[in-house]
């Protein structure tokens, strides 16, 4: 077993646990994971993934439900089932061990558009899709807790301002607004009412759920404006939002570099921001270095930190977005680690999520030197 250390980024934000990996070899990193996961394949006879990833692409409506603990400050977040879904049962079953029976259970009910995934010729968004429950369960046990060894250092957090990327039915919103300054979910124009269908019904009762008592804080909802203003940051003690928005990665990757910040502007929260959040976005090779271009508009040296998770699908795919990310230039990137996390995260041989999904952090290095502290700073190695 690898000792449970925990490395920091240069802005406290992200704590790494002591068995992530720099990723400076697509290659390698390929081999790496779908190694592990054939190997987990061989020994429970699993399936490395069912369809494309969507959790019940056959109702409009499904029930999420995550079991959460009697105090927020003792224990984390336990599992997710849906009553449609038995691939949330499972997913329950494996990564909480022991239920708690005193736990008390948040149900989210998020809409979807079940036929505009079949209609629509490269609609994905319009369905929920398993990575974002398994990201959102592993973020919630941890932030629930304050963990320790918690990605995100939950005080740090309080301060930022997240973009997410892809917002789909905008469950991840949900569940890390509570926890942050100003969330903003971004995705296609025609996916945006559907998103803030789902925020303005959840958000209230999620909030009033999730937020540690001390800083609970008030729900509301932001439209984005025609306005290209920059909105000026609220000090943390203040009332989070949502804001849903319309982008397109197409038309980002389609204008100069030089002229993206101003035709991309977020009508609020802080630009850049803080975090960056894509959850399976990568699973269309015609996409990515659209998505790419999105990441390289948004993240900004010395402050912006970038969480994409994906489910192992396609080799190729996968391998083409590492290969370009890297290609880039600039950026630091380091897959998440799964041991030495939380009791039943992960499967301890170094995937956070399981061997079926993958989490990357990077950043762009900045002349400052916004990198991973080392040993001689820190006295501790992220290996």
């Amino acid at each position: 077993m690898t000792e449970n250390v925990i490395a920091h980024d240069s802005n406290n934000l992200i704590r790494l646990p002591a068995n992530s990996v720099r990723v400076d070899d697509p290659d390698e990193e390929i081999f790496l994971l779908y190694t592990h996961l054939s190997s987990k394949d061989a020994q429970d006879g699993t399936q490395k993934f069912t369809g494309l990833g969507s959790v019940d692409s056959k109702h409009d409506t499904l029930a999420v439900r995550f079991e959460l603990p009697p105090s927020t400050q003792q224990a984390a977040v336990a599992g997710a089932s849906s009553s449609s879904s038995p691939y949330l049962k499972r997913q329950s079953r494996k990564l909480h061990s022991k239920p708690s029976i005193e736990g008390r259970i948040l149900e989210i009910e998020l809409q979807q558009d079940k036929t505009a995934l079949r209609t629509k010729k490269g609609d994905t968004g319009s369905v929920l899709w398993r990575v974002s429950v398994v990201l959102g369960q592993a973020l919630l046990r941890e932030l629930c807790s304050n963990s320790a060894t918690a990605l995100f250092n939950r005080e740090r957090l309080k301060e930022c301002d997240v973009l997410e990327l892809g917002a789909g039915t905008g469950l991840l919103s949900l569940i890390l607004s509570p926890w942050v300054r100003h969330y903003t979910a971004t995705d296609l124009d025609y996916l945006v009412p559907l998103i803030r269908k789902n925020v303005t019904a959840n958000l209230p009762s999620v909030q009033s759920a999730l937020a540690p008592a001390e800083a609970h804080r008030p729900s509301s909802i932001r439209r984005s404006s025609t306005s290209s203003s920059r909105r000026a940051s609220k000090p943390a003690a203040t009332a989070s939002a949502v804001s849903v928005e319309p982008l397109d990665w197409l038309q980002v990757h389609a204008t100069p570099p030089h002229a993206r910040a101003a035709l991309f502007r977020p009508a609020h929260g802080a630009d850049p921001p803080d975090i960056v959040l894509a959850a399976d976005c990568v699973y269309n090779p015609t996409l990515v270095p659209a998505f790419l271009a999105a990441l390289e508009r948004f993240a900004a040296p010395g402050r912006t930190r970038v969480l994409v998770a994906v489910e192992l699908r396609a080799v190729d795919v996968v391998r083409e977005f590492l290969e370009r990310w890297i290609g880039l230039g600039g950026w630091e990137i380091w897959r998440v680690g799964g041991e030495g996390r939380e009791e039943g995260e992960g499967d301890g041989e170094g995937s956070w999520l399981g061997a079926s999904f993958a989490v990357w952090v990077g950043w762009k290095v900045a002349l400052d030197g916004c990198r991973l502290q080392t040993q001689s700073e820190t006295g501790i190695v992220a290996k």
